[in-house]
């Protein structure tokens, strides 16, 4: 009996191991595994479907975000405020610009000078020892006799330049200081706007507030004492 249920239970295994090796277990476990490979690509595609879908609602939110806080600017007056500070920022660069050029303006007005000193020195020492010039002293005070007119030139086009420079940030320091008073002048006029529109509201919510408690009281408790009274005369009527 025992080799039987051996022999018969080594039959159910070949049996059962054939099954699982046959070709119709073997495409059904392909199938299988392309439908979970296609299920888990499906989840992933909705996955960046969905964040891309996400971005670009944000995305669109922001601008209209954008746009509605730029229309509560228009209607409330501080779109001009936003101008003149944008106005005072772009004068605050342009006055940093100038410092930065008049600093350079100025090294380049003390280096020509210098450089026409140092010409005038040498001219004034060849100067004083003239009757021993040489061929070369001649050629030497010749060209720096030459050059000084240059030099000349360059000293009066830094200083001239160094000039507009100053007088340029002068304009432009004035003008920031106008433009910061008129930012400020612009946002008390904006405060004092946005202050008459709180209290016209309190004042508007106050109103209809005192309608509805009036109409509530004359209009609406009436017809509910009437309707009242009406019910209690027809349960009195069918009582009696």
């Amino acid at each position: 009996d025992a080799e039987i249920r051996s022999r018969e239970a080594n039959d159910l295994k070949s049996k059962l191991q054939a099954f699982i090796k046959s070709e119709n277990v073997q495409k059904f476990q392909s199938e299988i595994a392309k439908f979970k490979e296609e299920r888990a690509k499906r989840v992933v595609d909705y996955s960046k479907s969905f964040s891309k879908r996400l971005a670009e609602d944000e995305k669109e939110l922001r601008s209209s975000v954008s746009i509605a806080s730029k229309i509560i600017n228009d209607i409330t007056g501080y779109s001009s405020v936003l101008r003149l500070k944008d106005n005072i920022t772009q004068k605050e660069k342009n006055l940093r610009d100038l410092r930065r050029a008049i600093k350079e303006s100025k090294a380049a007005s003390v280096a020509a000078n210098e450089n026409r000193m140092n010409s005038q020195q040498q001219m004034n020492e060849l100067l004083e020892r003239k009757h021993t010039w040489s061929s070369s002293d001649l050629e030497k005070f010749t060209g720096l006799y030459r050059s000084d007119h240059e030099l000349e030139k360059q000293v009066q086009e830094s200083a001239a330049k160094l000039k507009a420079l100053e007088s340029k940030e002068d304009e432009t320091h004035a003008e920031l200081i106008q433009g910061i008073m008129d930012r400020y002048h612009e946002e008390q006029v904006w405060s004092d706007k946005i202050r008459q529109i709180s209290t016209w509201g309190t004042f508007c919510i106050m109103c209809i507030n005192l309608l509805v408690v009036l109409i509530v009281q004359f209009f609406f408790e009436p017809l509910k004492r009437a309707k009242l009274v009406n019910s209690f005369e027809l349960k009195v009527k069918d009582l009696f």
